[in-house]
């Protein structure tokens, strides 16, 4: 089964593909937790390329019946800042303005199907924590406690060659920044 959706995919009509696509109240319910994560992940790290290309459902045959599920996250290659050069960087660093940075990015979902762009990965989110709650908090949940340090070891990780020192510390800091933001969705 093939579900498309128009360039101009809002969040309420990718959850209602997963409404119509899904069977069961729990089966749907899953779907839209798990978009909720990928949403959340995307303004983590500032993935602008969620479009409706970059996302999927996966179903298979289980004897008689067909089981589906959302499929698993792919395509990040645009987050973390990845088109812009080291000075660009830089700048953005030594100027303070990663967060304005983070702030005008346009995503590939839409929050409304009136609009001409996508918010930012992270506008994207807090709308979807403040309309959506009851997906979009258990996706927040994850991050409670998450730290700087966690964050670092993770792009420690990346081999060297993949990643100049200011991608790593443009990369940590713009992790920082949406973490902070994310994390002052969640209920204290």
């Amino acid at each position: 089964m093939c579900v498309r959706i128009m360039c101009y995919a809002a969040l309420a009509n990718i959850f209602l593909v997963m409404d119509r696509a899904f069977v069961t109240p729990e089966s749907k319910r899953r779907a839209k937790m798990r978009m909720a994560e990928y949403v959340v992940l995307d303004a983590l790290i500032g993935n602008t390329d969620r479009h409706h290309e970059n996302w999927g459902l996966l179903r298979k045959r289980i004897g008689d019946r067909w089981v589906g599920s959302l499929a698993p996250s792919f395509d990040h290659a645009s987050s973390l800042g990845r088109e812009l050069l080291d000075e660009k960087r830089s700048r953005l660093l030594m100027e303070n303005r990663v967060g304005g940075y983070s702030e005008k990015g346009h995503g590939g979902i839409y929050w409304s199907t009136e609009e001409r762009r996508g918010p930012s990965p992270l506008g994207l989110a807090r709308n979807a924590a403040l309309e959506m709650e009851e997906f979009f908090q258990p996706a927040l949940e994850k991050l409670r406690g998450l730290e700087r340090e966690v964050l670092s070891e993770i792009i420690a990780r990346v081999p060297a060659d993949w990643m100049t020192p200011m991608t790593r510390q443009f990369a940590l800091a713009l992790m920082c920044y949406n973490l902070q933001e994310l994390q002052k969705l969640l209920p204290v």
